[in-house]
């Protein structure tokens, strides 16, 4: 299970009926992306990312749109700018749009698992668990 994000032009996520990236375009802008590579043990339209820093990735073009899974800051960065050169812009699984004002509207999840564990610890050791508790949900909603 994981959060993907997809690179889309329909106007709603997901509509099957709205305009898709075709094959060609999703090719050409990989062809001229030296910084991707079609990797066709894994699909005809996968494409492997290697950033500047070295760091790996994958987008794969499906149905119309461009996905990945579990994307980090540099990703979504790198979404962003080939949504640009296609027209089109990023959605996540529950339909928020990232552009570069608010490309971290999904937290990273090793946020999210470090406040579970945190939560976790206080419920066990002290009798403060519900204040805390209600210190976490503020805290992940960014209130404080």
């Amino acid at each position: 299970m994981g959060y993907n994000l997809y690179i889309t032009r329909a106007k709603q996520w997901p509509d099957e009926m709205g305009p898709k990236i075709t094959c060609e375009e999703w090719l050409a802008v990989v062809r001229d992306d030296p910084e991707l590579a079609i990797n066709a043990a894994n699909g005809l339209y996968f494409a492997e990312w290697t950033s500047l820093e070295g760091d790996e990735s994958w987008f794969d073009l499906d149905n119309g749109a461009i996905t990945t899974k579990n994307p980090d800051e540099p990703e979504i960065r790198k979404m962003l700018l080939l949504a640009q050169r296609l027209h089109a812009h990023v959605v996540g699984d529950d339909g928020e749009v990232y552009d570069e004002a608010t490309f971290a509207a999904h937290p990273p999840t090793e946020n999210v698992i470090w406040a579970m564990v945190k939560w976790a610890t206080l419920m066990v050791i002290g009798p403060f668990a519900l204040s805390t508790c209600l210190l976490i949900v503020l805290w992940l909603l960014g209130l404080i």
